[in-house]
């Protein structure tokens, strides 16, 4: 079994100011994600999947958020010694606590260095700003790069002011720096192709708003596709899609994961969709696996 990434012992928490006091949203979170394998992730709404994800993601802002975990990641080989150096130059005050795994690389490293917790009384201490800043170098070379993620809504995930074509170019070009500027629109309508929208040299002159919802999914999905990463992180990508276009979407992420070789997290409350293509399926319940 070749594990592409990992998580371990996650524990994230929120502060409700009014009431004074800490709630759970993640405790002792922890599984792997073979490569060229889908993970199903299910459980009721609220239960902390989109969470766990946004934590992978280094995209989790509120405090304390993040208050303990491990999350090895083996990264595109021209990226993983630039992360490795960023994760030596901090100093973990814990002098248990592991940057990487052979190429796996702990992409929360440095955590205990920010953070102090008393479990008796329950008190969190952290530097929420210094780590998200820290974080934030770390995973820059991670976020679409290495990890896609589609989110829940498509339409709010596209810019309604951007055609389709300006909105996939700007991902082609971030994240690959020797691509051919001529070639690039032959690109988009490929990538368009791959997600089975009809007649691409029309839906790359639209804007968002003149998209279906299903319409709108895929082109999210080419994006996420656009920067060839490792893992795809798909939350609950069938959203106020109606039954038959649900199914179509699964069958597509299912193609892909089978032709590029990726691995996936799924995301939903539908276990019945995820039995689908789904690997392995874990089950959550209030912020524990269950």
């Amino acid at each position: 079994m070749s594990i592409l990434a990992e998580l371990s012992n996650l524990r994230v928490y929120f502060y409700d100011s009014s009431d004074k006091r800490f709630i759970r949203a993640v405790e002792n979170m922890s599984f792997p994600i073979e490569n060229g394998k889908v993970l199903g992730l299910v459980g009721e709404s609220g239960c902390g999947k989109t969470v766990t994800a946004l934590s992978m993601m280094g995209l989790l802002v509120s405090e304390p958020g993040i208050i303990n975990g491990k999350f090895l990641f083996e990264p595109k080989e021209e990226d993983g010694e630039y992360i490795r150096s960023l994760l030596q130059k901090v100093k973990s005050s814990d002098p248990d606590e592991e940057m990487g795994s052979g190429d796996r690389l702990n992409l929360f490293y440095g955590l205990k260095r920010f953070i102090s917790i008393e479990e008796n009384p329950f008190t969190i201490i952290k530097n929420t700003e210094r780590w998200l800043r820290y974080h934030d170098t770390v995973m820059e070379k991670i976020r679409g790069k290495n990890i896609s993620m589609i989110f829940q809504n498509p339409l709010t995930s596209l810019n309604p002011f951007l055609t389709i074509e300006s909105q996939i170019r700007k991902t082609l070009l971030r994240y690959n720096e020797s691509i051919d500027k001529h070639e690039i629109t032959d690109m988009i309508l490929e990538l368009l192709r791959s997600v089975r929208l009809y007649n691409p040299e029309a839906v790359i002159k639209m804007y968002p708003s003149n998209l279906s919802m299903g319409m709108a999914q895929r082109v999210i999905i080419a994006i996420a596709l656009a920067s060839n990463p490792k893992l795809l992180i798909a939350d609950e990508p069938t959203t106020g899609l109606d039954t038959t276009n649900k199914y179509r979407i699964i069958d597509l992420l299912n193609s892909i994961i089978e032709n590029k070789g990726l691995s996936m997290l799924l995301i939903s409350h539908n276990i019945r969709l995820v039995g689908e293509i789904a690997d392995r399926i874990a089950v959550m319940y209030a912020g524990i696996l269950v």
